[in-house]
């Protein structure tokens, strides 16, 4: 039996154990909302103070870029997978909604 070569086992084991620790973080992304119920409200016009169509998650409104039109029903219980968007949308008395980008929505 030929006995083993120490070094190279050894960066082997290293090259081993630097992959094992690399794995994507568990951490949910805050900006990304997954299958949450929420509900459409018609606030009103822009031109007369209103903020168009919003969607509201909890307490917090946001303003949807891409709602269909089967979906513009004041009131409508909806569960969306969406992602919240860095730009700001200005409406009403000087309010700042958050834009929000369907990527699903069903009618509960």
């Amino acid at each position: 039996m030929k006995p083993i070569k120490t070094l190279p086992v050894l960066l082997l084991l290293a090259a081993a154990g630097l992959f094992t620790n690399c794995k994507k973080s568990d951490k949910a992304d805050p900006n990304h909302l997954v299958k949450v119920e929420a509900t459409v409200y018609n606030s009103g016009v822009v031109a007369a103070d209103g903020c168009d169509w919003t969607i509201k998650v909890g307490d917090v409104s946001y303003h949807p870029d891409n709602l269909g039109n089967d979906f513009k029903v004041d009131a409508q219980k909806v569960i969306i997978d969406a992602q919240i968007m860095d730009q700001k949308f200005i409406c009403g008395w000087s309010a700042q909604l958050s834009y929000l980008r369907l990527n699903s929505i069903v009618k509960k």
